[in-house]
């Protein structure tokens, strides 16, 4: 009872900084475009990383390999929907890329010093050290494989070592 209460907030806090952080397309005040709700977002990258790193029955093996394909496909496209408007707000910022650029479809609603603000400045570095819309794309959704699953977990056991010492 005690790992399911933990995992309803652990699960939704967990999509948020990561989304945030990695300037994935979650729909939240900062970015109220945004195409997935949370538990998209983290069934998405849940797909993924179980496939890539926990594949090991291989009665699901096969459906995995679909669910992770179907992700990935999703995860690029809405993700680079709002790289791209990050990138449109950077060219915006000289004259001739305001006078030239088309209008970003993502305006930004981050408020200055959030975790969404930093992670459009990490983007923004990304893209100034001369990566491309599609290999920042990359970098943002797979670097946040990383984070998915492994607070939870630790929470989790945190908790049953919480209800084993208090048994004592």
């Amino acid at each position: 009872m005690l790992k399911l209460q933990l995992q309803s907030v652990a699960i939704p806090v967990n999509t948020r900084i990561l989304a945030d952080l990695f300037a994935l397309d979650l729909l939240t005040q900062e970015n109220p475009r945004g195409s997935l709700n949370t538990a998209d977002l983290y069934t998405h990258l849940l797909n993924v990383r179980i496939w890539t790193f926990n594949n090991n029955d291989p009665a699901m093996a096969w459906r995995r390999r679909a669910w992770a394909g179907e992700s990935t496909k999703v995860l690029t496209q809405t993700t680079k929907q709002t790289i791209q408007g990050i990138y449109r707000d950077v060219r915006a910022k000289t004259l001739l890329g305001f006078l030239f650029s088309p209008r970003s479809a993502r305006p930004d609603w981050s408020k200055k010093d959030s975790l969404r603000h930093y992670g459009r400045d990490v983007v923004k570095g990304l893209l100034a050290s001369g990566k491309t819309v599609d290999e920042v794309v990359d970098i943002c959704w797979m670097t946040a494989l990383a984070g998915v699953g492994v607070c939870v977990n630790v929470v989790s056991l945190n908790a049953q070592k919480l209800t084993l010492w208090s048994d004592c």
